[in-house]
């Protein structure tokens, strides 16, 4: 599509951006680091609103989050279901990093994966039950918070996701048994 086309399209309001689909196991983007975050524009935005409209896709459970390579994008963001303005909604975050763990035991975590079987919610992992976070929002704005219990797993699960890592309890990807 030319450039002349595509920017009149959109300024009727047509996305031709790509649109993204769940990508499953043994795909291998869902095997390699992704990288991190370096332009906050309308794409990232685009990205984000389009992971969440996946997220509202999804045939089973009740998704908690969303990896960017789930969605088939090689970029350090995930979307983690949350309170927003009192209102059930996702927040994304960019170039996350975990910056404290607590010195408490690890606790067993079941964790589903939309990547792999569907409807299964058994992959054991031992998780940290508190953790501090540094992330970035879709303007660039940088944040830090401590996250504990179900937030902080969920936010273990996925920066897994952004590591190349599936949640089969072992850290390396299953074949679906």
């Amino acid at each position: 599509m030319n450039k002349i086309i595509k920017k009149l399209l959109n300024a009727v309001g047509i996305d031709t951006r790509k649109k993204i689909t769940l990508v499953h196991y043994p795909d291998k983007r869902l095997s390699q680091r992704c990288k991190e975050v370096e332009r906050f524009d309308d794409d990232l935005l685009h990205a984000a609103q389009a992971m969440v409209n996946l997220l509202g896709m999804l045939p089973w459970g009740t998704p908690l989050g969303l990896a960017a390579n789930q969605a088939g994008l090689n970029i350090r963001m995930f979307i983690k279901r949350e309170s927003v303005k009192g209102k059930p909604g996702y927040v994304a975050y960019v170039n996350p990093a975990i910056i404290w763990k607590t010195k408490a035991p690890e606790v067993e975590s079941l964790e589903g994966c939309y990547s792999l079987v569907p409807g299964r919610f058994d992959y054991p992992n031992m998780r940290t039950p508190s953790i501090q976070l540094e992330w970035q929002d879709l303007e660039g704005n940088f944040y830090r918070d401590r996250f504990n219990g179900e937030e902080a797993i969920v936010i273990q699960h996925e920066l897994d996701h952004l590591n190349g890592i599936l949640c089969n309890g072992s850290g390396r990807a299953v074949s679906g048994t």
